[in-house]
């Protein structure tokens, strides 16, 4: 009776084993009410399986459904020696829409969630019908750079949160921090010492500093073209991000207000100064309280090799000045004074007759406006009908009114012979100056090799680019 009982309780074990094996071939094959989701992320690979594909994932900690997968990440590439290469791993998740966060390590941060090209040509496949649908239903979940969203399991394979290396700053806090997102700097000092700490990586694309909203009172960075920063000696690459706008939790908010910023050596140079230098600086969602021009993008300075290529993007300059015959480009200007014959690009700035506005929202218009595609704010004049799109406007550069922005998206395309003319007094990359918008966010030019002569298309009038083309 013993052995019945026995044989009977291990037919029973089977049967419970082989239900639980059955269940699990299931859920990972992302049948029943699972999903597989396919996460892809850009970073830094640990320094100890670099040199190969299948290395370790580095920046920071990865968690998509509940689940931490950041141990499962490998690079895809034939090597991870960049500091924005792919890694990627699946993880089965249930639910209509998942948590999806990143966390990251001391020494990094981050930076943004990304499309890249790649993944809207794949939207288009999977969504021929609605792939733009779907692209600004990605792009509202990860608007404010958000290190937590909640998105569709499905739509995860088509972003890629980035990662740099670098360090946080609250300029409201007087606590001494590591530089990490839970002890940011909390003193600039802090930030340059760590950049020449960490200046010999051979996979730095770029260092990044974030911020959270706050006044800094005075950022000044022409410290690192001295020789003892540790970046260098006779020669030296200096690429440099700074965003700012974050709230205590990192989600982007309000600008950074700079009440002073500087980038130039003092006028007597350093005890020992590089002598050539070539300075990349990339600034979003910051507000100067004055922005001296002469400051940005200049290609000597008389005592040294010093080239300096500023990109703004989202910023803010509650006084412009010294921009006299200068191109202004991705800037909102309150006060632009004093200023003549200036060239405003893909910028929010004042009427004033004699200067030029290209993609711009121009205010205060009370004559006739120079330039093209731009959203004229003011009296209606003939002049101002023609090649530009009067109305009313009182955003920084960007409304929610599909009405409005079914007018805007109606521009024609500039040439890129116009865009060089424009970019005449530029000392950046002239083709940039109309091929993107004040964020970053792609426009076309008419005559691009993308698109070629004879293509109907369509562009927005004003700073900000509201069509997202698909190539």
């Amino acid at each position: 009776m013993r052995t019945n009982r026995t044989g009977a309780l291990l037919a029973f074990l089977v049967i419970v084993l082989a239900l639980t094996i059955i269940a699990c071939d299931d859920v990972s094959s992302g049948s029943g009410n699972y999903t597989q989701a396919q996460v892809k992320v850009y970073g830094t690979a640990d320094t100890t399986s670099r040199a190969a594909s299948g290395s370790r994932f580095a920046s920071a900690e990865i968690s998509v459904g509940g689940e931490n997968v950041t141990n499962r990440l490998r690079s895809t590439g034939q090597s991870a020696e960049t500091n924005d290469t792919e890694f990627s791993t699946t993880v089965n998740v249930a639910g209509d829409t998942v948590r999806y966060t990143v966390s990251t390590r001391t020494g990094f941060v981050f930076d943004e969630w990304k499309i890249p090209r790649s993944s809207r040509a794949e939207m288009k496949r999977d969504y021929p019908d609605s792939w733009r649908q779907v692209m600004a239903e990605i792009a509202s979940l990860t608007d404010d750079d958000s290190q937590t969203i909640y998105i569709r399991p499905e739509y995860i394979k088509y972003i890629r949160p980035t990662f740099d290396r670098g360090v946080y700053f609250d300029p409201g806090t007087a606590v001494d921090g590591d530089g990490s997102a839970a002890r940011p700097f909390s003193n600039i000092d802090d930030i340059l010492e760590f950049l020449g700490q960490h200046r010999g990586y051979d996979d730095d694309d770029e260092l990044t500093i974030k911020m959270r909203k706050g006044i800094v009172h005075s950022f000044d960075i022409s410290h690192l073209l001295n020789v003892s920063s540790g970046w260098g000696d006779d020669e030296r690459e200096i690429e440099l991000k700074i965003i700012g706008g974050y709230d205590d939790d990192w989600n982007r908010s309000e600008r950074t207000e700079f009440k002073s910023f500087n980038i130039l050596p003092p006028s007597g140079g350093y005890p020992r100064y590089v002598e050539e230098i070539e300075v990349e600086l990339e600034m979003r969602n910051i507000e100067f309280t004055t922005l001296d021009y002469r400051k940005l993008n200049i290609e000597h300075d008389g005592k040294t090799e010093l080239e300096v290529e500023v990109d703004l993007r989202n910023c803010k300059a509650k006084t412009l000045t010294e921009a006299t015959g200068k191109v202004v480009n991705g800037l909102v200007v309150e006060n632009a004074s004093g200023n003549s014959n200036v060239t405003f690009v893909n910028s929010n700035a004042p009427y004033v007759s004699g200067n030029r506005y290209y993609h711009s929202i121009v205010r205060e218009a009370n004559g006739a406006v120079d330039g093209r595609n731009n959203i004229v704010v003011g009296e209606s004049t003939d002049v101002n009908g023609e090649n530009h799109y009067v109305a009313t406007f009182d955003e920084d550069y960007k409304t929610n009114d599909r009405t409005l922005i079914a007018k805007l998206t109606q521009a024609t395309p500039l040439s890129e012979e116009e865009a060089e003319q424009i970019g005449r007094n530029w000392n950046g990359d002239a083709d940039d100056l109309l091929e993107e918008d004040i964020v970053g966010r792609e426009r076309f030019l008419y005559d691009d090799d993308d698109w070629g002569h004879g293509h109907l298309l369509k562009v927005s009038y004003g700073p900000y680019e509201y069509l997202d083309f698909d190539d």
